[in-house]
């Protein structure tokens, strides 16, 4: 059963009421809580988060708007959450329900404000992910040793007949692997890329093994860092940014300004007569890929596009879309192109279609926390022109340091300072040009 109650239904008796004293709940109202509650919760996709479960039968879920708000929250607030909710996180990766989130609060968000979202510009941020970071010998390494970890629980007969010195070397912890070399570091990370070419070389043909996730790591690790010429093994002088970095993180890859992780492609409102500027498209990224800043570059008016149904028909090299889908709520038509024909693309450099891998958890946290920051913005903006009203009905003769005090007072408890002035990207935001843009994209 899926049980979902529109937010907008309003209540006989209000149960905050037994729980809460007048004045609390005066201040919850008027604060981001009352905002959400009564703008933002309505726009939470509870119907596609829904249709997972059987409409009548079963056991009932949790009520739906209020786990997807719940979700929303957690993700901008970075809060820890219980395993419970584990199971509703995975249905919003696995229906992009965080890009669905994201483009209905900011469309919403536009409309009330009555933003001009003609005139945008792009901005680009590294996203640092909570992964270990390894060198080449420790990431070679640590690939092996987590490859000879299943092979021994799954395969045991097979991890025995392996050369006895082979099991021994990767046999302790892999934060002690090769504790007790004292050769030099190339000597070593050689003799750990033979190890690699060896174990891939030696499981090549078995399917039973190469189906898993830790060979297929082991395989590209190789063919990333390495060259094999008649089964000679060499590292690569510089293999490199669109390599990985860590076995637990394959879709992260390496920037060489900022370092491993993810980048996310931002674009924002700049109009002069906004009360306050709005982030309006999400594209998170592998590190690797560099920012669109050539004069040269295709865009989308260079794609052939069915007016009637707004969606794409084929590219500028003529190529038809695997899918194009355009959502007449939120105004985006979403393509995907066939990556093989992109591969082979004359235009490859100047496209504006990007290879997104996996990482959807990165994804969705990237696209909820930028719903949750326009959603903070809106609230200042809101706030500023209460403050507004507040001056116009008592005039200019009201009382200039009990009106300051109450302005810093109402600032300092709806806002936290490090998001007022920095933002949620900190330091790694750079604006990369202006352009203009005709639609909430």
């Amino acid at each position: 059963m899926r049980p979902a109650v529109d937010p907008r239904q309003g209540n006989l008796f209000d149960p905050a009421e037994r729980m809460f004293s007048p004045m609390t709940l005066k201040l919850i109202r008027q604060d981001w809580p009352g905002l959400f509650r009564a703008q933002m919760l309505h726009l939470m996709p509870a119907e596609a988060l829904g249709k997972k479960f059987h409409e009548t039968l079963g056991c009932p879920t949790k009520e739906l708007y209020g786990m997807a708000g719940t979700i929303f929250l957690k993700e901008f607030f970075n809060l820890t959450i219980a395993q419970m909710v584990e199971r509703y996180l995975k249905l919003f990766e696995e229906n992009d329900l965080a890009r669905t989130i994201f483009d209905r609060v900011t469309a919403s968000l536009v409309e009330t404000l009555e933003l001009n979202v003609s005139k945008q510009r792009l901005d680009s941020t590294h996203i640092f992910s909570a992964m270990a970071m390894f060198g080449r010998t420790k990431l070679m390494a640590g690939a092996i040793k987590r490859f000879l970890v299943q092979l021994k629980r799954h395969h045991a007969s097979w991890y025995m007949e392996l050369p006895e010195e082979f099991r021994d070397r990767y046999a302790p912890a892999q934060a002690k692997l090769f504790g007790d070399f004292k050769g030099e570091r190339t000597v070593l990370r050689q003799r750990v890329a033979e190890d690699l070419l060896f174990v891939v070389s030696r499981f090549a043909p078995n399917a039973a093994v190469t189906a898993r996730t830790s060979y297929n790591a082991m395989a590209r690790i190789l063919s990333e860092q390495c060259d094999v010429v008649e089964e000679r093994v060499t590292l690569k002088a510089k293999p490199g940014g669109n390599v990985m970095q860590n076995p637990s993180e394959p879709d992260a890859t390496y920037d060489g300004h900022k370092g491993p992780g993810y980048q996310a492609q931002l674009a924002e409102t700049c109009h002069e007569a906004n009360d306050v500027q709005l982030i309006t498209g999400v594209i998170t990224e592998p590190a690797h890929c560099p920012d669109p800043a050539n004069s040269e570059a295709l865009t989308v008016d260079d794609f052939a596009v069915d007016e009637t149904t707004e969606t794409v028909e084929c590219c500028p090299n003529g190529c038809v879309p695997v899918s194009s889908v355009h959502d007449a709520e939120t105004g985006v038509t979403t393509t995907v192109m066939n990556g093989e024909d992109c591969v082979r693309c004359a235009f490859r450099s100047q496209c504006p279609v990007k290879e997104i891998r996996g990482a959807p958890r990165v994804s969705l946290a990237v696209l909820l926390r930028c719903a949750g920051w326009n959603f903070l913005c809106a609230l200042r903006a809101l706030k500023k022109r209460e403050i507004g009203d507040f001056l116009a009905s008592f005039g200019r003769s009201y009382a200039w340091l009990r009106l300051s005090r109450f302005t810093a007072d109402r600032f300092r408890r709806f806002f936290r300072p490090e998001i007022a002035t920095e933002g949620i990207w900190g330091r790694f935001v750079r604006v990369t040009g202006i352009f203009p843009c005709p639609v909430v994209a």
